[in-house]
């Protein structure tokens, strides 16, 4: 047996190598005997040399340790070079702390705070074995359960059938609100062998890119247990049977789902309640964009089923893999991105990174008046998002003429310029030009992620600074985080139900840039900007169209280009004339055209900017002409839209 140069009487040595919290004092310092007789409950050993022995009773003999002392607080020396050949026992390991003092009296402040440094590693110690504790108990239950199940399968049992776990029949709808929907709701059984779930829908109407997703999570954790992604083709009237692909294992949490549709404006999917009233426990809630979600007072039509865990194996339909056993912040809990994705950013066009302290540089935009410039994060984690905010911040204050716009692009984008970012890729958004506030005191961009997003996406920030500004300004990308907008603090219901109407659409302020119109009057147009443009609970900085008479006919006319602000987030149209790109929406195919849009917001601000055209057009300037053919033509294109 290996030994190390330090001898200890036989009788000390099992006192030595407990562990017990211990002090080694050199027998050159004064009062040794006065500290071992004050400190009863810690070991205190005198050091003659290489021998080590108690105070008190003498101890005869000296038998070498077979390992160095176990639980040494601390080391009193009335010198380093005295202490030396003892700490050079430890050589190539981590001695005990030394503390130099010249008598007693000098130790207690530092083996004071030695002693509460111990006491607080002593309870982390102790909170990690609870936590492996914990873990290996939960292993033994797994383990347990798994052997339960091998043993009854070597017996060559039949599968169990599946056993119903609750059935509700369907009662009143909720219907999707252009084309969005967002329900959470808490089911009052444990997620354990869980092995499917069916949801009713009452009617659907959709088109090719609707998608519903599903989610059950435990309540306790967050931890997303099973997903789905239906698309549109399998969005029928009817119970949607939904399997996992095994039985949930020994979780002891309580069951959540979560339910979300995204859809084009005018798609409808309308999902069944139950027929009779819930109870504050089961009762479903709504996410309408207000700071806590609005309760139901009925719980989901659904059907639940039970399996023993390890007897059911299937291969589900619609599974999404990728959120399985995904952790779920709440919702209104930001997820702050990583540093390396900091260190990743590039600044292709006006702009430096800046460092403040330890934190990773941040993208500084800098830019003159008539400039445009661009940050792009090449590499953002977006899997288990709903909802990224990207916070902007002014150094020197305001900056009047300061437009700001986020998109989203395909990993990895390679632009180089705004001109080159692609709203067609798959995946990509925009979140449209948005004014920077005059007061400098910053702004908060945000974009709901597509339901179908990958686990890794391009955030690209451009900002254009207009020519008319009086001076250039600074842009700082302060910060980037996400959001999960499915798992839903479930609060208590109101005392009265609570009935919403849908509020109209809303404008800041309109400009009108150019009344045009032929020598014969055949054709003539309107060009103007609607500014703080809302609807239900969607906003857009600004939209700028033209309302066109041709002849009888009116028609909307879009434009894309670097001086108009961005109204689609999918650009629909395909037609380019001399100026550029252009898309018309004629009166005789708006519906059709409106019907088409990739994008729920796309169809949205059509549906707006229709809504807001007869009081648009009431106070035109006299410039104008005569108001009557424009309010006519409003008033015809708003009632194709209802």
């Amino acid at each position: 047996m290996p030994v190390t140069p330090l001898a200890a009487p036989p009788t000390a040595l099992a006192d030595l190598l407990s562990g017990q919290p211990s002090l080694l004092l050199l027998d050159s310092i004064p009062g040794a005997e006065t500290l071992a007789a004050a400190l009863p409950t810690l070991r205190c050993w005198r050091v003659c040399g290489l021998r080590l022995e108690g105070f008190g009773a003498a101890e005869t003999g000296a038998a070498p340790l077979p390992a160095l002392p176990a639980g040494v607080l601390a080391i009193l020396a009335p010198s380093e070079a005295a202490a030396a050949p003892l700490l050079a026992c430890w050589e190539g390991l981590t001695p005990p702390p030394l503390l130099v003092v010249a008598d007693v009296a000098a130790a207690w402040a530092p083996l004071a705070q030695l002693a509460l440094a111990e006491t607080a590693a002593a309870a982390g110690r102790a909170a990690g074995l609870h936590r492996a504790l914990v873990a290996t108990r939960r292993d033994y239950e797994e383990t347990r359960t798994a052997m339960a199940v091998l043993m009854q399968s070597s017996g060559f049992r039949a599968p169990l059938a599946l056993e119903t776990a609750l059935a509700s029949e369907p009662g009143p709808v909720l219907r999707t609100e252009a084309g969005h929907l967002a329900l959470g709701q808490l089911l009052t059984l444990s997620v354990e062998s869980l092995a499917a779930v069916a949801l009713h829908i009452a009617a659907a109407e959709v088109s090719a890119d609707t998608r519903l997703r599903l989610r059950l999570y435990g309540a306790e954790s967050g931890r997303v247990l099973a997903a789905w992604l239906v698309p549109a083709a399998a969005l029928r009237p009817g119970w949607l049977a939904l399997d996992l692909p095994a039985p949930v294992g020994p979780v002891r949490e309580s069951a959540c789902l979560d339910l979300v549709v995204e859809g084009g404006v005018a798609d409808m999917l309308a999902i069944s309640l139950e027929d009779a009233a819930a109870d504050p426990a089961r009762s479903a809630h709504q996410d309408t964009g207000e700071a806590l979600p609005v309760s139901l007072g009925r719980a989901l039509a659904l059907r639940l089923w039970q399996a023993p865990f390890g007897r059911r194996f299937t291969l589900p339909l619609h599974w999404h893999w990728e959120q399985g056993d995904l952790p779920l912040a709440p919702v209104a809990l930001p997820v702050a991105m990583a540093q390396q994705v900091w260190l990743l950013a590039r600044l292709p066009l006006g702009g430096s990174n800046v460092s403040l302290g330890a934190e990773a540089p941040r993208p500084l935009l800098v830019l003159a008046p008539g400039a445009e410039a661009m940050a792009v994060l090449p590499w953002v984690p977006a899997l288990g998002l709903d909802l990224l905010e990207a916070t902007l911040a002014l150094p020197e204050g305001a900056a009047e003429g300061l437009e700001v716009a986020l998109w989203l692009q395909i990993a990895g984008c390679a632009a180089e310029s705004p001109a080159e970012l692609d709203l067609a890729a798959p995946g990509a958004r925009c979140s449209g030009w948005r004014t920077v506030p005059a007061d400098g005191g910053g702004l908060v961009l945000a974009l709901r992620l597509p339901l179908e997003a990958p686990p890794m996406l391009a955030v690209v920030l451009v900002a254009r600074l207009a020519a008319t500004a009086p001076a250039a300004c600074r842009l700082e990308w302060a910060d980037l985080s996400g959001r999960h907008l499915g798992r839903m603090a479930l609060p208590e219901p109101p005392a009265a139900p609570l009935v919403s109407k849908p509020r109209p659409a809303e404008c800041g302020a309109v400009r009108m840039h150019e009344h045009y119109s032929t020598p014969d009057g055949g054709y003539r147009h309107l060009d103007m900007t609607l500014e703080q443009v809302r609807l239900g609970g969607t906003a857009w900085p600004s939209m700028r169209f033209k309302l066109a008479l041709n002849g009888a006919t009116p028609n909307l006319e879009f434009r894309l280009r670097p001086d108009w602000p961005v109204v689609f987030q999918h650009w629909p149209g395909d037609v380019v004339d001399q100026h550029g790109p252009v898309y018309l929406m004629p009166e005789d195919r708006l519906p059709a055209l409106l019907a088409a849009m990739r994008s729920a917001r796309d169809a949205q601000a059509v549906r707006a900017l229709v809504q807001l055209l007869p009081s648009v057009v009431r106070g035109l300037p006299r410039e104008a002409g005569d108001p009557g053919p424009w309010l006519e033509a409003a008033r015809r294109l708003n009632a194709l839209l209802g």
